[in-house]
């Protein structure tokens, strides 16, 4: 049970709109992220220490991903334009696909 899944896709989600435009939206969701905590606690499924280990992971899941995105935008956007590229080259040619 440690870390709580609940806990750590909540948290996943509000950090990646934190670190977004959308920092309103993150702010509200972490509150959310931690209503669902402390939920999970006081029915007796987890510790609070699933709780924060579980905020903590997304976290620097969060961050690290930010830093290789930062740091490897355009390789990263060229090898997924790639993939897309050859899975649909009979739809862009029919031009279904762009």
């Amino acid at each position: 049970s440690f870390p709580s899944n609940h806990m750590t896709i909540f948290s996943s989600i509000a950090f990646a709109y934190y670190f977004s435009a959308y920092r309103q939206v993150g702010k509200l969701l972490i509150a959310v992220a931690w209503l669902v905590a402390w939920s999970r606690v006081y029915v007796g499924v987890h510790f609070p220490i699933d709780m924060f280990g579980a905020f903590f992971l997304a976290l620097f899941v969060n961050i690290s991903g930010l830093t290789l995105w930062n740091k490897y935008k355009e390789v990263i956007l060229n090898f997924v334009l790639w993939i897309h590229q050859k899975i649909f080259k009979s739809l862009i040619q029919k031009g279904y696909v762009k």
